[in-house]
């Protein structure tokens, strides 16, 4: 069973120090990361898309599903 990490991004910033780590996480057989986005405070889209492209999961700071 793969145990979960969520990464909470507040700001899209933060994004680029998170990302490397989260991605490295996930190619691994042990852990599934999640980011875990404050929407209310900035628009991360780019940060979205990319996490997407990756196949790591997103939701936002209420728990739900981004796209």
């Amino acid at each position: 069973m793969k145990k979960k990490i969520l990464f909470f991004c507040a700001i899209p910033s933060q994004f680029p120090e998170l990302f490397p780590l989260a991605r490295t996480l996930g190619e691994t057989e042990n852990f599934c990361p999640i980011f875990v986005f404050d929407t209310s405070r900035g628009d991360h889209n780019a940060c979205i898309e990319s996490c997407l492209e990756q196949g790591i999961s997103c939701v936002n700071q209420l728990n739900q599903d981004i796209r």
